[in-house]
């Protein structure tokens, strides 16, 4: 259903929870939590109308302030399951008091959630939270059958009055506040009780299940979609205005509506979208049919595809070859450097605790290429030892009056290797893949057709996605662990990441350099790294190959880790074929070399012998068969590079 307001309604059968992305309302294919039809239809209704009130009470009009408020915070994540508590309940409140006739649906909806919760949660932050979530549905903390570790609470009793006070009025301003208020008094509660940030925010994994007829606000998915949608809306006005441009020149090959935020922020739009977007950013540089000031910045930040850009980023333009005109499109592709990127430290440490024994191999194996500590050094000034054969020269210069050498002794000089390897981590969106596990027991769906028994098949589903290992955590494991091993054997190394959408905005994470220490901000950046957009290899290549040449050391070596063959939305006139990202990858592969760069590249794709020996020579590349060996694949891969 599309209504006169555009926003439309699907059904979707993965999302599992309703929600909204800013511009649809998605519902489950199909709702079996009740044993009658009419129980089910009135909890799609509820769902509807809960979500639907996201725009009509105002939370999608101040979106960008929630946003903002959110980040400026300390605890982010904490912030905005708060705000999502708060303003859940605030719909439904004005909801009770828009549509009476609503009432009696939505109150048995909160009684079953209600009835449905629970036991109390581990941490004392998952149980406030929980209190919260009690007060939202109409519940009482202190009652016994909410099992609240913290209903008797001053801090819980203060912000479940301060919810409370909510219902007569408020609007999406009071929601923020008091969504400030409940973190600062949570953060305080938690420090004066000894927990650091760090700490209380590995408590997420206790914090309350959503509410089913609820879902779940996701606050930055829905600002995107909506200033997506108002950028295009407002560039698309301007064009109409110009007469010499019309409004539907370059629209037809796609239509509009099929364009989603998913799709775009994995560069996974139809190419006729992909050329707009292109075309409407490339606008920018014409200000007489482009919005100036903050909505230009907007623009760039959003028709740019940008994942994550900070102000900071160093830009560097990059050639790109092109296959079809057997020549470089010259400064194609711009490339942004990224040095202030998202850490979660705790990532690091417990990488290294879960796979010590792993460790402790690959350190033995690197320790294989470490030289031997001292070397002698003959005909030198000074030195531990004389050299005989010169001290006889020198005998016999000065017998025959001639003036000897004073380079007659022998020095202990110790050996450094003279290594400097970079490693390139794909963040291509697909790296969020599940890896499976072959040794979990497969989940069988029940063989009767029992709601409960459904309802927990489908519980264990997620708990086990959730759970799951994926393939960019993989290659994360596998750089924490090589780093890890180089501090000890001394090796200069970097660890970048690269994404992007188009080649106006590909994406090159440093997460750490060659000269910096692997401390605390460089594990925090590694750790933080995640799946992000878009695999165009071309231009990062060439970043890299330059990076380490400037290094200056005598073995320069690349490795990548990718999960896949290089693609993006304008990676050649037609996005549907390989071959143009292929043929300007193979060439960035052939100017390291040419540089004396040693390349490598490890991919995880079962179908990569494919399309790796078109770009890769013989032996540069390897295809794990078993994901899990990646780690110590790649320090076979270093000891064949650097040994």
């Amino acid at each position: 259903y599309s209504g006169s307001d555009g926003y439309r309604i699907e059904n979707e059968a993965s999302a599992g929870l309703p929600r909204f992305d800013g511009r649809r309302v998605l519902l489950p294919d199909t709702v079996t939590v009740y044993d009658t039809e009419s129980e089910n239809l009135w909890f799609y209704k509820v769902s509807l109308y809960h979500q639907l009130g996201y725009v009509e009470f105002g939370c999608c009009a101040h979106i960008t302030d929630v946003s903002q408020a959110i980040a400026a915070l300390e605890d982010s994540r904490l912030a905005e399951r708060l705000f999502a508590i708060i303003e859940d309940a605030r719909i439904d409140w004005r909801l009770e008091d828009r549509y009476p006739g609503l009432r009696p649906a939505l109150q048995r909806q909160k009684r079953a959630a209600l009835d449905g919760r629970g036991p109390a949660r581990k941490s004392r932050r998952a149980g406030l939270l929980e209190d919260l979530v009690i007060a939202s549905l109409d519940g009482d903390p202190l009652d016994a059958a909410s099992e609240s570790a913290t209903s008797t609470d001053p801090v819980s009793a203060e912000m479940v009055q301060r919810l409370l006070n909510l219902r007569e009025s408020g609007g999406v301003d009071q929601a923020i506040s008091l969504m400030r208020f409940c973190h600062d008094l949570i953060r305080e509660d938690e420090l004066s009780q000894g927990i650091d940030a760090v700490s209380a925010q590995l408590l997420l994994a206790e914090m309350p299940e959503p509410v089913d007829y609820r879902g779940k606000l996701e606050v930055s998915e829905v600002e995107s979609t909506m200033k997506i949608e108002a950028l295009v809306e407002d560039m698309l006005e301007e064009l109409e205005s110009e007469p010499d441009q019309p409004a539907a020149q370059g629209l037809a090959p796609a239509d509009p509506d099929q364009v989603e935020l998913g799709d775009l922020k994995k560069g996974n739009v139809p190419e006729g979208v992909g050329i707009m977007l292109t075309e409407l950013q490339q606008e920018l540089g014409d200000t007489a049919t482009t919005p100036s000031g903050e909505n230009r910045e907007d623009l760039q930040a959003f028709l740019g595809g940008i994942s994550g850009r900070s102000r900071d980023a160093a830009k560097h333009a990059y050639d790109e070859w092109d296959y079809t005109i057997g020549d470089y499109r010259a400064r194609w592709c711009t490339l942004y450097e990224h040095r202030d990127l998202d850490e979660d430290a705790d990532y690091v440490r417990r990488t290294l605790v879960e796979h010590e024994p792993l460790s402790r191999k690959i350190r033995r194996e690197l320790n294989k290429v470490r030289p031997e500590s001292l070397r002698k050094v003959k005909a030198v000034p000074e030195g531990e030892e004389l050299d005989l054969e010169r001290s006889l020269e020198y005998l016999i210069d000065r017998r025959a009056g001639l003036s000897p050498t004073e380079n007659i002794y022998v020095q202990r000089q110790r050996v450094e290797r003279d290594v400097s390897t970079l490693f390139l981590l794909d963040m291509s969106a697909s790296t969020d893949d599940i890896v499976p596990d072959p040794t979990a027991e497969p989940l069988v769906p029940p063989d009767i057709d029992d709601d409960e028994y459904l309802m927990d098949f489908f519980r264990q589903q997620r708990e086990r996605e959730s759970a799951a290992r994926r393939i960019i955590d993989l290659e994360k494991e596998s750089v924490i662990l090589m780093a890890e091993a180089l501090e000890k054997l001394g090796d200069a190394y970097s660890v970048c990441g690269f994404s992007g959408y188009g080649r106006e905005q590909v994406d090159y994470y440093l997460c750490k350099d060659f000269d910096e220490p692997f401390g605390q901000r460089a594990r925090g950046r590694i750790g933080g790294i995640k799946p992000c957009r878009s695999t165009r290899m071309g231009a990062p290549i060439r970043h890299a190959t330059r990076r380490l040449l400037e290094t200056g050391s005598r073995i320069k070596a690349l490795i990548i880790i990718s999960d896949g063959y290089p693609q993006d939305h304008d990676y050649g006139s037609d996005r549907n074929s390989r071959e143009y990202g292929l043929m300007d990858t193979m060439k960035a592969l052939y100017e390291a070399r040419q540089q004396g760069v040693l390349g490598y590249c490890l991919t995880v794709d079962p179908s990569g012998h494919d399309y790796l020996r078109a770009m890769c020579p013989d032996k540069q590349y390897m295809v794990i068969q078993d994901i899990e060996q990646l780690p110590e694949e790649l320090s076979r891969v270093y000891r064949s590079l650097t040994g």
